[in-house]
């Protein structure tokens, strides 16, 4: 049926039906005059009908939305009162007016859903924040509530402004309207989040864009914040700068109004390490009510918005209040390095080096390693000697990773967020050092990692907080989400965007990109630095347990010298040389180890491309390869 305008209402002529009897009757004739007549009591009869017909579904309107209210709010009872006592809830599940069990109210709320799709775009905006603010109404202890909706780039009309009053006072809130201002439409992911920054700042003090967030009064205080963050899926919008500005204004609005709720609207998820599923109280369509831990979400915002300026600062004054505040707060939660072996016993020597650097720093913090079922008795005894707690885990498999491949298990390193015994988890890759302390990285907030390439963090030191939730998230996306170098790295990445930088001394890579003389010299000189400067080093291309000691085994292969550096390698033994015998045992080499590194040898003397440096004419004197073990360490 089709409803009469306001215009309509007020000048029935405009119905047809007496311009009909008009042009049939002729002006001024006996007939015309009697359809006029006849006519007009006609259109005044079905004008109250029409009006009186309207009331009447306005009236059920209503009382069918209250008892959608009620219906939804006797399910959500009965869903709590379902856990704790089972019996009950089952007889409240089928308590309905008229014996209306659950399957007539699910049909009650899709038919409220579709009838809302009719709704004005800008009504429907505010219309689907009713169910949530009911939920919260009910349990607030103050009301009304103070709703601040953070407005990007609407425009608010006066008679639009009036209709959201009449919605939203309908649950019992008070709207405050928070504008966003425009943000450059030319700026792009990579200003935030630059591939290099002057770290040391030699040339310049990095410095992030300046994001306009609201400046609300200091006497504001809000307890629900709502914003919509648009999602355009046809893109990447995981790298948005517009949804990176929406949703640290709405975390900076709720902080600074010390609001208690956050909710957005939309259909992409929000940042998880930003508003983080621990904090999910309510998921409802493409709406998430988040409950906020303030004090976390204070010293989140405290840090720079993306990876343009250091989360932790290089400067050794800055560092050492970072360094004071750690030995302060140490003892209060529980945390610990963590690594991880899976399908991979040739790091099993790395691992164990790894162990003995971190000890050998001064920490005294956990340190666990997650193993699958293929690490044997033997090795994880070795583990267990350097320090390590062994934690058998079932390996996760890359769904995206061929048979056999090296990255075939890598997403294993997901369980790192089951540790949920730990506050804070450092993961360390087993193919790197930590020369310096670094336990006062775990002050760092999640995730927290030094710079790989382009916009993306390397996965090989990351501060993580583990949440059985999180793992149950990134479960949930390993088949959907495609990683751009087909490994862990990659995809935690398309997940965990919004990251903190840490300076590169903190994560090293061995790795000479341009292969300029210059950079060869610098950081040659750091591999080498006695008292280190580099807190950690991370060993890319050939591993040095698995090469004998007299150089590294990267020179062999002309695609792996840009990673090659026998001043590096000469770092890592000088580590081997301090541990213990007992230890030292499981970096030996095996008999068909060996055979391969002459086999480099070799190859590297008849390649096309040899080595500049000619070291396969040098004579091996590693006993290790001289006298390899008779079977496998």
């Amino acid at each position: 049926m089709r409803f009469p305008s306001d215009q309509e209402r007020r000048h029935p002529r405009q119905l047809g039906v007496y311009n009909q009897g008009k042009n049939e009757g002729g002006k001024g004739s006996k007939e015309a005059s009697y359809s006029h007549k006849s006519q007009t009591g006609l259109i005044v009869f079905r004008r109250n009908s029409i009006q009186s017909e309207y009331k009447m579904l306005k009236v059920q309107e209503k009382e069918a939305h209250s008892n959608v209210v009620i219906a939804e709010e006797l399910l959500i009872t009965a869903k709590r009162q379902w856990e704790s006592r089972p019996r009950q809830a089952k007889h409240i599940m089928h308590r309905r007016e008229g014996g209306q069990g659950q399957e007539t109210i699910i049909k009650m709320m899709m038919e409220k859903q579709e009838k809302s799709s009719s709704i004005r775009p800008e009504i429907l905006y505010w219309k689907k924040l009713t169910t949530i603010l009911e939920s919260l109404t009910n349990s607030a202890t103050n009301v009304p509530l103070k709703l601040g909706l953070i407005n990007y780039n609407k425009k608010i009309t006066h008679d639009l402004e009036n209709e959201l009053w009449g919605l939203l006072t309908s649950v019992d809130v008070v709207p405050h309207f928070v504008p966003l201002q425009q943000v450059d439409q030319t700026w792009t992911w990579k200003d935030f989040y630059p591939e290099w920054i002057d770290e040391e700042e030699v040339f310049e003090m990095p410095k992030c864009p300046l994001l306009p967030f609201p400046d609300l009064d200091k006497n504001t205080t809000l307890d629900v914040v709502f914003a919509e963050v648009p999602c355009d899926t046809s893109s990447d919008w995981r790298r948005d700068v517009l949804r990176l500005y929406i949703q640290l204004s709405a975390a900076h609005v709720a902080a600074n109004s010390h609001s208690s709720y956050v909710v957005l609207s939309s259909v992409c998820s929000p940042f998880p390490n930003l508003f983080t599923c621990k904090e999910l109280v309510l998921k409802r369509g493409h709406l998430w009510l988040y409950k906020l831990d303030l004090p976390k979400l204070e010293k989140k915002l405290a840090l720079p918005v993306g990876s343009c300026e250091l989360a932790v600062p290089l400067k050794q004054g800055s560092l050492q209040e970072m360094v004071k505040q750690e030995v302060q707060e140490r003892g209060t939660r529980r945390e610990a390095y963590a690594t991880i072996l899976h399908s991979a016993e040739a790091y099993m020597c790395g691992a164990i080096a790894l162990a003995h650097s971190i000890r050998r720093t001064g920490s005294k913090r956990d340190m666990v390693i997650l193993v699958d079922h293929t690490t044997q008795a033997h090795h994880r005894q070795g583990l267990e000697e350097a320090g390590w707690q062994v934690l058998p885990i079932d390996r996760i498999r890359n769904p995206h990773a061929l048979p056999d491949s090296y990255n075939e298990w890598n997403y294993s390193k997901l369980r790192l967020w089951q540790l949920t015994s730990y506050h804070k988890i450092i993961f360390l890759d087993s193919d790197v050092l930590v020369l310096r302390n670094i336990d006062f990285l775990f002050q760092s907030e999640e995730v927290s990692a030094a710079p790989n390439s382009r916009t993306i963090f390397n996965s090989g030191l990351m501060v993580v907080e583990p949440h059985n939730c999180t793992f149950h998230l990134l479960m949930s996306l390993v088949d959907s989400v495609v990683s751009y170098n087909g490994g862990d790295q990659g995809f935690l990445n398309e997940i965990f965007t919004w990251w903190h930088r840490l300076p590169t001394h903190m994560n090293f890579l061995k790795h000479f990109f341009s292969n300029s003389q210059d950079e060869v010299e610098e950081k040659t000189k750091l591999f080498g630095m006695e008292p280190p400067l580099l807190y950690v080093l991370h060993f890319l291309g050939y591993k040095p347990w698995l090469c004998f000691r007299d150089y590294d085994c990267s020179w062999h292969f002309p695609e792996l010298r840009k990673f090659a550096s026998d001043v590096a390698h000469a770092t890592w033994w000088n580590n081997y040389d301090s541990m213990s015998p007992q230890l030292q045992q499981y970096c030996s080499l095996t008999r068909n180890q060996t055979d391969i590194l002459s086999y480099d040898i070799a190859a590297s003397k008849l390649s096309p491309n040899p080595d500049p440096h000619l070291h396969w004419q040098r004579s091996i004197s590693d006993p290790r390869f001289l006298y390899p073990a008779l079977s496998p360490s």
